[in-house]
C-alpha cells in the first residue's frame, strides 16, 4: 500500500462522510465541504494576476474564495520499520478551513463540528477500506490567533498500513 492509495481512500471517505454537510461560504451561500488532496488548488485570482491587472481598489471587490469550506488531506510523514511482519505508519494532517462573517465570530463552531464528525466516525470504526487502521491518539488543533471570517483547524491521524512483503527468489 503506497501513501497515495491511503490519501485517495481518505479523500473519498471524507467526501462520503460530509456529503450532507453545508457551511457558510464567502459568497454568502451555504456550500458542501470541498475535500482536497495534499494542497489547495490555486485560486483563480492569485496574487500574480492581481499584480498584472492592478490591485483591487475600494470600488473593486475581491472575488469570493470558492475553496471554502474545505478539508485538505496532507501526507506528512511515514515510518517503515524493519521486520517482516511490521506494519508501516503513515501520518496525515487534515487541514480544515471554514468561513463565517458574523459579528459573533463563531466560525470555529463549524471547525469543531467537522472535527467531531471525523472523530465520531473513526472512534466507532477505526478501519478504513479494510486496509488502513487508525492508530490512536487523534490530535486536533484550532488556530491560536483570533480570526475573523476565515477559521482554521487541523487533525493529526496516524495510520497503520500493511507492509509490502519482500520476495526472495530461489528460496
Amino acid at each position: 500500500m503506497t501513501p497515495i492509495f491511503l490519501q485517495d481512500a481518505l479523500v473519498e471517505e471524507l467526501q462520503d462522510l460530509f456529503q450532507d454537510f453545508r457551511s457558510q461560504a464567502p459568497d454568502g451561500t451555504r456550500r458542501p465541504l470541498n475535500v482536497f488532496a495534499q494542497y489547495l488548488p490555486k485560486r483563480e485570482h492569485s496574487i500574480d494576476q492581481r499584480v498584472t491587472q492592478g490591485r483591487p481598489g475600494p470600488a473593486q471587490k475581491r472575488p469570493a474564495d470558492p475553496r471554502f469550506p474545505y478539508i485538505c488531506v496532507d501526507l506528512t510523514s511515514g515510518e517503515i520499520p524493519e521486520g517482516r511482519n511490521a506494519d508501516h505508519t503513515i501520518s496525515t494532517v487534515l487541514v480544515i478551513g471554514t468561513y463565517h462573517n458574523g459579528c459573533d465570530r463563531q466560525g470555529a463552531r463549524d471547525v469543531f463540528n467537522i472535527i467531531d464528525r471525523i472523530y465520531d466516525r473513526y472512534s466507532r470504526m477505526p478501519v478504513m477500506g479494510k486496509k488502513y487502521v487508525l492508530k490512536f491518539p487523534i490530535r486536533w488543533y484550532l488556530q491560536e490567533d483570533e480570526p475573523y471570517e476565515y477559521f482554521f483547524g487541523g487533525m493529526e491521524l496516524d495510520w497503520l498500513v500493511p507492509a509490502i512483503r519482500r520476495e526472495i527468489p530461489y528460496t
